[in-house]
């Protein structure tokens, strides 16, 4: 009976609602339900006017949030086109514009313009000698699970998550797979991108890659002394290199196992060993984090053979 007698009340033209809906916790329901029971049905707000006049809990928010979240994950979803094209549907912001522009890095001036021209010129007859053509990289391509941190990815109107290049290794690989190698030595010039925390227009550095592919592994030795060797050939035709101070990474996993064998690191540790160094300056993993991880009792590694592995001044990816 009591809910037949509510039910009655709110039927009449000055209905009222029952006295729980008096109270300050429950007034906002109260209103947005008087507001949905006039005799009227043009009064009444529509589902749209509701979502927009800022009553509705927080969590019917958070639903529809994750209902839209759910379409744009999911490709096969019957709102997935729909939400991509609204979201590069939106129209373009002057005020982004603008701060875009400022933003962006000024012209060079003719004296880099001559000087980074005469560099190329010296670097690639340098290249030439050694028998290397001048190739070309894909400059945008699906996203690589091999990168993380600053990379630029972009999302195309067909929903799919690109890249710009964070360096020219997987673009040379991507060339290599699809059969466009035309000589084992090969180098390129072209641009690198870095997203920046504050966003904007990406950072650009500029980046020549010579590269060194074959399918035979007797000479491999071989191929790695020319590229020191070009390395080498490059301080000297440089006058100002000669004097300065350099850093050459290199990156070679009999060198490793090399490190392994002079710092005593038993066989079946250094898959572990090998894999939390190589997250160094990777987030917050600094050196001494990971000399601590590699000292836990879990892995248990010497604190002498920790010692020595230190003097190799391990790089991460902190560029």
């Amino acid at each position: 009976m009591e809910r037949v007698t509510v039910l009655r009340a709110i039927r009449e033209k000055d209905h009222i609602l029952p006295k729980v809906f008096q109270s300050p916790e429950h007034a906002l329901q109260g209103d947005i339900i008087m507001s949905l029971l006039h005799h009227k049905p043009s009064e009444r707000p529509s589902s749209n006017d509701l979502l927009q006049s800022g009553k509705l809990p927080l969590q019917v928010e958070d639903e529809i949030f994750r209902k839209a979240l759910l379409g744009i994950s999911d490709s096969d979803s019957p709102q997935y086109q729909k939400i991509l094209s609204a979201m590069f549907s939106q129209p373009a912001k002057k005020v982004q514009e603008s701060a875009w522009d400022r933003q962006a890095s000024g012209p060079q001036s003719p004296g880099d313009i001559l000087l980074s021209s005469m560099v190329k010129d010296r670097l690639t007859s340098l290249f030439r000698r050694h028998g290397a053509m001048e190739t070309k990289r894909q400059l945008l391509f699906p996203r690589s699970e091999q990168y993380s941190g600053n990379v630029v990815r972009l999302l195309d109107p067909n929903g799919t998550v690109l890249q710009l290049p964070y360096d020219f290794t997987v673009p040379n690989a991507r060339s290599i797979v699809r059969g466009e190698l035309l000589s084992d030595k090969s180098f390129f010039y072209g641009t690198v991108y870095r997203e920046l925390p504050q966003g904007g227009e990406p950072a650009r550095h500029g980046e020549v890659d010579f590269d060194i592919v074959s399918p035979d592994t007797s000479d491999l030795a071989l191929k790695e002394a020319e590229v020191i060797k070009v390395l080498d050939e490059i301080t000297l035709e440089f006058p100002p290199l000669k004097s300065a101070q350099m850093c050459f990474h290199l990156n070679h996993s009999d060198l490793l196992e090399l490190i392994m064998d002079f710092c005593h690191v038993d066989l079946p540790q250094r898959p572990v060993v090998e894999e939390i160094i190589s997250t160094l300056n990777v987030g917050h993993w600094t050196w001494q984090k990971i000399r601590n991880k590699l000292r836990s009792p879990l892995i248990s590694i010497p604190s002498t053979s920790l010692d020595d592995l230190a003097r190799f001044d391990f790089r991460g990816r902190s560029i």
